[in-house]
């Protein structure tokens, strides 16, 4: 092969190559250029919440002129930050913290306003039911709203009374007319009744407990969501593993003798 033809070849495998080369590598670029863009898109994906227009002070009441709605990355949102679906629910809430221009607004910077009507804090579906309370239940004076109950049941039969467990993990959402929780440190008792968030079916179970029987509230831990036992409680089973006569006779006290002495 003539020098200037092998010379040519060698010139155009090169070209080739190079060609080949920058194109495999501006594929590999446009693949990893992909990858981080889909990466930023998981890392800054936005989602849209309200936030304060302006610095709000605390004791400010929360009204639409004070906030807007912007798109804010989520890594950087707190959970409980309002939404345009919640925003309703806090309108008029008076502000407990100080919030800065721009910054998320989330729920528990605000206490909802004392003029919220009780049917915004029942979830669709569920009813609210009031049942009273006063001298009824050691707690009683001490229950909030957002506070969780179990309701046990004494029914009086002509065989005796019973003791059973009537719903577990009931949520108050008003003790008499309060709908927010207060400042336990401040807060007057005078309530003699709470509502509860139930099922239709729960209502209509409550409803005629009430009739038949006393219902109780048993407060409950809020981390504690699990199943109530279905202990049924009458004079049998609570004595049971007492003897007869400590059923029937109090303890008796043995009473110290003093006897005195000559002079």
């Amino acid at each position: 092969m003539k020098p200037m033809r092998r010379g040519l070849l060698l010139s155009s495998a090169a070209i080739a190559t190079g060609i080949l080369a920058t194109y495999l590598g501006d594929q590999h670029l446009q693949k990893r250029a992909t990858e981080i863009e889909e990466e930023l898109k998981a890392d800054y994906a936005t989602r849209e919440v309200v936030v304060a227009n302006r610095d709000l002070a605390a004791g400010e009441r929360l009204t639409a002129a004070s906030v807007a709605l912007r798109d804010v990355p989520e890594t950087y949102l707190p959970s409980a930050a309002i939404d345009a679906s919640s925003w309703p629910q806090m309108d008029g809430g008076v502000i407990t913290h100080p919030i800065g221009a721009g910054e998320p607004i989330i729920t528990s910077q605000i206490r909802r306003s004392a003029r919220s009507r009780l049917a915004e804090q029942i979830t669709p579906g569920d009813r609210a039911i009031t049942i009273p309370v006063s001298g009824t239940s050691a707690v009683s004076g001490l229950l909030e709203p957002g506070d969780r109950v179990d309701l046990m049941l004494t029914i009086n039969e002509q065989e005796g009374r019973r003791t059973l467990p009537l719903l577990a993990d009931v949520p108050i959402i008003a003790t008499g007319a309060q709908m927010e929780v207060g400042d336990r440190h401040d807060r007057t008792v005078n309530y003699n009744d709470i509502t509860l968030a139930v099922s239709s079916l729960e209502a209509a179970k409550i409803t005629h407990a009430q009739v038949v029987g006393d219902i109780r509230p048993i407060l409950r831990n809020d981390k504690d969501d699990g199943a109530l036992p279905h202990h049924v409680i009458d004079r049998r089973t609570l004595l049971a593993g007492m003897t007869e006569d400590e059923t029937r006779q109090p303890p008796q006290q043995k009473v110290e003798l003093i006897i005195g002495g000559k002079h």
